[in-house]
């Protein structure tokens, strides 16, 4: 009876430290798989970082492109409100000038003067 309660009590104890050390197996493997998602999850964060910095760098730099053209715009728009009130003035003179001033006659319109230069073009260049 004390063999058989003793082979009981050794069983016991072997499979009470077998369930023990595949408790602990399986700890160690919950712990390695937790550092190595631990690790993943840093760097998917510092990629996730890097992406950001670069999609902000991006950013500043269409922004400033943006700011360049629109300003661009604002100048062209500038030029070409001073070069038609440059032209307005130059047309207000030649139409205030006497026809036989300056040779020109206020009636006509550009597209005349235009078409008249290009009739003398197109003669000379046959001659």
């Amino acid at each position: 009876a004390l063999r058989d309660n003793v082979a009981r009590l050794k069983h016991f104890y072997e499979t009470e430290y077998a369930e023990r050390q595949q408790r602990v197996d399986e700890s160690a493997d919950l712990q390695r798989a937790l550092v190595a998602a631990k690790s993943q999850l840093a760097a998917l964060s510092f990629d996730n970082e890097r992406a950001l910095n670069a999609a902000r760098n991006e950013q500043r730099v269409v922004a400033r492109q943006l700011d360049d053209a629109q300003r661009t715009v604002h100048e062209l728009r500038a030029d070409v409100a001073r070069r038609d009130a440059q032209l307005d003035a130059l047309f207000a003179i030649v139409a205030a000038c006497p026809s036989h001033c300056c040779g020109l006659d206020p009636r006509h319109t550009l597209a005349t003067r235009m078409a008249s230069a290009a009739r003398s073009n197109s003669s000379t260049s046959s001659a």
